[in-house]
């Protein structure tokens, strides 16, 4: 006997024509089509351009100290001034003679003379040292309301930021600055620095003087120009940042511009 075979008909249903997927894209939505191999190019430069230091993230951190000029500056982020690296220059370089560096202020005619702290600006800035002008002395408050009684943990002015925020070091901490910063010559002990910051223009004289030997801050009332202390010069803004191109910086440049001239194709 003969058994009748059951057949199964799928009867298949027809799928809807998507007439908007069938016409041309225009250019606009080609574009936003496009957008994102962009997005991925940029991430992608990004990554290798942050680790190089040629892109920067906004700062949320404590001062910091960048290397300039190859070492012979730093750039002080919370001040916005370039320190020059050896606060003793005018001694090393052999502009003063004797006193380990110390020289009088005298800014009046006695400017532009060797042995003075305005004559040691004037040199600098007349032979563009390291390729800027601009030099001059790190500024302090008249009045400075951060210092405590005994004149100490003064921060108002650029040396006291940078010793007690950038470094970190403590009042009536003598010998501690050479240890614990790049600024290894630095005299200590009970040597001053002179602050650019005038108490009176006639004859010019210095408002304090700042003691890298304990972060002590020594106010003048009168006589101070007759003194001797050391100068270290600043100039401001990062003036020694100079980016150079790397292959990685060139490669993703190309990378970029090849995204973008697609997208607009």
């Amino acid at each position: 006997m003969l058994r009748r075979s059951s057949w199964t008909v799928v009867v298949a249903k027809k799928r809807p024509i998507n007439h908007r997927a069938l016409r041309a894209r225009t250019p606009s939505e080609n574009r936003r089509k496009r957008r994102p191999l962009i997005s991925r190019v940029a991430t992608a430069l990004a990554g290798l351009l942050l680790p190089m230091g040629l892109l920067s993230l906004p700062n949320t951190a404590e001062a910091t100290l960048f290397s300039r000029a190859g070492g012979l500056a730093y750039y002080d982020d919370l001040l916005n001034i370039t320190w020059l690296a050896d606060p003793n220059y005018a001694d090393t370089s052999g502009f003063t003679v004797g006193y380990d560096g110390a020289m009088k202020f005298s800014c009046g005619d006695e400017y532009g003379t060797q042995g003075t702290a305005c004559g040691y600006l004037g040199w600098l800035n007349a032979q563009a040292h390291l390729g800027v002008t601009g030099w001059r002395l790190p500024q302090t408050p008249t009045v400075d309301p951060s210092c405590d009684l005994s004149g100490y943990n003064c921060t108002g002015g650029e040396m006291g930021s940078l010793y007690y925020i950038t470094l970190g070091l403590a009042a009536g901490a003598p010998g501690a600055v050479g240890n614990s910063s790049p600024f290894a010559t630095i005299v200590a002990g009970d040597h001053y620095y002179w602050t650019g910051t005038l108490l009176s223009a006639e004859p010019p004289e210095p408002i304090s003087r700042f003691g890298w030997g304990n972060g002590g801050r020594e106010d003048s009332f009168g006589g101070a120009h007759f003194g001797t202390a050391h100068a270290w010069a600043v100039v401001d803004g990062d003036v020694l940042l100079v980016p150079e191109p790397s292959t990685a910086l060139l490669v993703g440049l190309g990378l970029l511009a090849l995204a973008t001239r697609k997208s607009l194709a």
